[in-house]
């Protein structure tokens, strides 16, 4: 995008533009560097796009109510502070011109929030990296390391619907209220979670789903087999598709979501897994010339941005030599004891 574009931008001119209310309303990390360097480039635009975009806000926040009136009332917003400068460079009649186009905008805002086709907004995290994203209805998803979220904006009479490959944390914002009750859904490649609002943890690695349900309830469908169960808090779901099992068990919370306070809670948790982690989260690959050790449990907390301290770990815990021969790349065995 060209910033040199908006130099010459109102708060009017601002809400209609595509990119503008894409930023204003469903930002993600690359539309908020964008409109930074927007405002520190440009003198006096900061103002200006908060104008606009708690305009649009407020128009999103009201979409089930907005008629003729509440958009003359938005518009008298801005305008009060853009009417006399507008007289002075333009005229009376270019001044009702413009008042016609932001009526008109506005109302395209509208239709598009009301019954825009569906957009669908793509986050990636990378090994070693985690992130906040805020949806368009205001839930939170924490990501974690190597994972990606596809996050579908249906309308607003339809909640929305994600797709998980790895690991977040959800906050979902309750929409069960009168007739505006809509659920969302997170979806992986073995279950279907729904959910009005609630606090969550979905890990979906390899061939296996886990659902912790923190606060709320949710609903969780086995897509293989079509069958479902419904979580309370403190339960913990699995879908295997290897093994074919779909099992609730009630658990710590510590376990499941301690990532998203950085750092790793291991709870009698087998070298198998500790591995698996490290090469999900990380991208360290673990190459095992002891596979009889794969079954010990390992216990602790580590700062979650280390991994070299928990190689370290579970090197000194198990008696274990671990050598790092490539960058992402480690091989395990045991020590040699010598007589």
């Amino acid at each position: 995008m060209d910033i040199s574009k908006y130099k010459s931008y109102a708060a009017i001119d601002l809400m209609m533009d595509e990119d503008f209310i894409r930023y204003a309303l469903w930002p993600d990390t690359g539309d908020i560097l964008f409109w930074n360097r927007v405002k520190e480039e440009i003198p006096g635009m900061g103002e200006k796009m908060e104008e606009a975009r708690l305009a649009l806000l407020s128009i999103q926040s009201k979409y089930h109510a907005v008629d003729s009136q509440q958009i003359e009332r938005t518009w008298n917003a801005i305008a009060e502070k853009t009417e006399n400068q507008e007289k002075r460079r333009q005229g009376i009649s270019f001044r009702k011109m413009k008042y016609a186009a932001v009526i008109c905008s506005l109302a395209f805002v509208c239709y598009f929030l009301f019954f825009g086709s569906p957009k669908q907004y793509v986050y990636i995290t990378s090994y070693g990296q985690s992130a906040k994203v805020i949806l368009p209805d205001s839930s939170e998803v924490l990501l974690n390391a190597n994972s990606r979220v596809i996050v579908t904006e249906r309308t607003f009479f339809a909640g929305l619907k994600m797709k998980l490959d790895g690991e977040a944390y959800f906050n979902i914002r309750n929409h069960n209220v009168g007739w505006r009750s809509k659920k969302c859904s997170v979806e992986t490649n073995q279950a279907r979670i729904i959910v009005t609002g609630t606090e969550f943890n979905v890990r979906s690695r390899g061939s296996k789903t886990q659902v912790y349900l923190d606060e709320g309830g949710v609903y969780i469908t086995d897509l293989a087999e079509n069958t479902s169960m419904k979580l309370s808090p403190g339960e913990l779901a699995e879908v295997d598709e290897t093994s074919r099992s779909f099992l609730k068990t009630r658990t710590g919370s510590e376990k499941f979501t301690s990532w998203k306070k950085g750092y790793l809670s291991f709870q009698q948790t087998t070298l198998a897994e500790v591995f698996a982690l490290l090469q999900d989260q990380y991208g360290i690959k673990a190459n095992i010339l002891s596979p009889d050790i794969l079954n010990k449990t390992f216990s602790g907390q580590i700062p979650g941005n280390n991994p070299e301290l928990l190689i370290k770990a579970v090197e000194e815990s198990f008696g274990l030599a671990i050598e790092r021969k490539k960058n992402q790349e480690i091989y395990v065995r045991k020590k040699t004891i010598r007589k």
